[in-house]
């Protein structure tokens, strides 16, 4: 890629909020902010809850990329309600590979996902506070996953053939032997 100036690459990286307020989750109940990745960031935000609260989901990026530092805060008429200092239990993440370093994870899709259980009444204030550092993974490592997944195709496709092809080895032997027996008798 020497010399060549990267498009792909999204300019602007997205911090999403989901509020599930008991119908699940949607786009039209959900909060996007927009920051740069290759920086450290801050969020910090204030939002009413337009319904009774029961959980959250946090999509930290819609990107792939690497994160440091990732906390993320909660708070309720002057109450923490939620605080995480990392990552939550594996079972309450999605397209995320943990790291041992508190606070670092790789997302492995556009799509990260943590989610959290949470209460708090309709029309309460909330402030939202997120600390992270997020860089993109760009080439070699992206051409890299999709090596590997085309290899990947790659042998299902020579699998499947090959079993096609035995399959029909197997039907040229049966039909053989078949003409086989018919001249014989």
């Amino acid at each position: 890629m020497a010399g060549k100036e990267r498009t792909d690459i999204n300019k602007t990286a997205v911090f999403q909020i989901y509020f599930n307020y008991g119908q699940g989750l949607s786009e039209a109940n959900s909060l996007i902010i927009p920051y740069s990745p290759g920086s450290k960031v801050k969020i910090r935000k204030d939002h009413t809850l337009t319904g009774d609260l029961k959980e959250i989901r946090i999509d930290p990026s819609n990107n792939i990329g690497f994160f440091q530092g990732f906390s993320f805060k909660l708070i309720g008429n002057g109450k923490e309600l939620l605080y995480l200092d990392g990552l939550p239990d594996k079972d309450k993440t999605q397209n995320i590979l943990l790291t041992s370093q508190k606070g670092a994870f790789m997302s492995l899709t556009d799509d990260p996902m943590i989610w959290a259980e949470i209460a708090a009444p309709k029309g309460a204030n909330i402030i939202i506070e997120a600390n992270l550092e997020f860089t993109e993974v760009i080439e070699p490592f992206t051409s890299c996953i999709s090596t590997l997944m085309n290899r990947s195709i790659m042998k299902d496709n020579i699998i499947k053939n090959y079993k096609i092809t035995l399959e029909q080895k197997d039907e040229i032997i049966r039909r053989k032997e078949k003409d086989i027996k018919e001249k014989l008798c």
